[in-house]
């Protein structure tokens, strides 16, 4: 008798997962920064804008830049969504 348990759950378990591996992946992810003015940690509202560049320096953009509107910002640390597609 729980022989066949086991082995209904497995199966079952079996099927989960692959259900949870059929699921595809979007392109967005979550971006925590510290942003700070004059030398102090930022507080209030800001747009801020993102981009990537095929280079840590002197390189070029890669696709067009985001901005968020009206991020908050709380001693300095904000976090945002961003998808560049």
């Amino acid at each position: 008798m729980k022989t066949k348990q086991a082995i209904r759950m497995l199966g079952l378990l079996i099927v989960s997962g692959s259900l949870a591996v059929a699921s595809p992946l979007g392109t967005a992810f979550t971006y925590q920064g510290q942003l700070t003015e004059a030398g102090q940690a930022a507080n209030g509202i800001y747009d801020l804008r993102f981009a990537i560049y095929d280079s840590a320096g002197g390189g070029g953009p890669i696709g067009t830049a985001l901005t968020n509107s009206l991020v908050g910002v709380s001693n300095g640390l904000f976090t945002v969504t961003l998808d560049f597609g």
